[in-house]
């Protein structure tokens, strides 16, 4: 009876234990890291994991999946070039044969007594699977156009074109077109 006992509650706590909130990191080597946080630098993150301090380079760094307490907290973050040089950490929103990412930066906005002003602002980007550079899709951007942007990057689809040029996607459903996108336009 102790031995049963100790089995249910050993499974028990491992249950508790791979719930708990934090950060799984996924190279693409296959090697796993958990942290509670991380900070980004430049060129790579670092975090403690067992009591061990480690850094890994954006090239290295295939996923980080965080888990929250409730289901609607979880996310997974990919490091997602938006030029040839430059790229950052992005959430996705949707995976798939096309991809939809959301970046969120802070940026100065001003001057104020108290020093500079700044201001959050968040960008949607696409990316097919077999591409290397993340487009803007023009949500949130005054120099951007989301129509004409969307209308070209879904190009090779007559069906979504035909949608967002009668409007019957808007901008807010950016999520909706790219997995319409998914669903009806690839092979």
């Amino acid at each position: 009876m102790k031995n049963l006992f100790l089995l249910f509650f050993l499974s028990l706590s491992s249950i508790v234990i791979c719930q708990e909130k934090g950060h799984t990191i996924y190279t693409k080597e296959g090697v796993t890291y958990f942290t509670k946080k991380y900070s980004t630098h430049k060129d790579d993150i670092s975090f403690n994991s067992n009591k061990k301090r480690q850094n890994i380079p954006y090239s290295q760094i295939d996923k980080i999946m965080y888990t929250g307490k409730k289901e609607n907290q979880n996310f997974t973050k990919k490091y997602i070039y938006y030029s040839e040089e430059a790229g950052t950490l992005m959430i996705e929103l949707v995976d798939g044969i096309a991809s939809l990412y959301k970046r969120s930066e802070i940026v100065v906005t001003g001057a104020g007594p108290m020093g500079p002003t700044t201001s959050s602002k968040t960008s949607f980007y696409v990316k097919r699977a077999d591409e290397k550079i993340a487009v803007n899709i023009g949500i949130n951007d005054l120099f951007k156009s989301y129509k004409k942007t969307s209308i070209d990057f879904f190009s090779d689809c007559p069906k979504l074109v035909s949608k967002l040029e009668n409007k019957e996607f808007k901008k807010r459903e950016i999520e909706e077109v790219v997995v319409f996108y998914n669903e009806n336009c690839t092979n």
